[in-house]
């Protein structure tokens, strides 16, 4: 983070030399939203356990938590408060069957639906409900360039 001070009779010549520089630097590329990711995890270790490891540990800018992939089928999904996603998923398996575990997710601010199958990155948290533990996924991005 850095911050400056402009006097108000030199905006504009500070405005138009950060718009030629920043013209000159980014390209429609660098403007793309790009989501760096830890590879698929295997269905078998989407547990509450996995999630509570995770969490304890300590993440932050430059170490951020681990972001996963995989592809899912979408069983169901509702909208929370015309606002977020909630999803019922089965992770799919590279021959295209079905894992037999049922995964929680949720995206937040995402009012969209997903198609189905879909292409998911997301962090593993675990949600606790009534004293009962339960895996769930906090979906990041849907088929992005990952």
């Amino acid at each position: 983070a850095a911050g400056l001070t402009i006097h108000q009779e030199s905006f504009e010549t500070f405005k138009s030399c950060f718009e030629e520089i920043a013209q000159d630097l980014m390209t429609a590329e660098t403007l793309q939203r790009q989501l760096a990711h830890d590879g698929d995890l295997d269905p078998d270790y989407i547990e509450p356990e996995l999630g509570s490891l995770l969490a304890a540990e300590v993440w932050g800018q430059g170490f951020p938590a681990p972001v996963f992939v995989g592809e899912f089928e979408v069983l169901n999904q509702t909208l929370i408060q015309d606002k977020h996603l909630k999803l019922q998923l089965k992770a799919l398996k590279s021959n295209g069957s079905s894992h037999p575990k049922t995964l929680n997710g949720i995206w937040f601010s995402r009012n969209l639906p997903l198609p189905n199958p879909a292409r998911l990155a997301y962090r593993l948290v675990t949600d606790h409900y009534q004293g009962v533990a339960r895996a769930q996924l906090h979906i990041e991005a849907l088929d992005e360039p990952l």
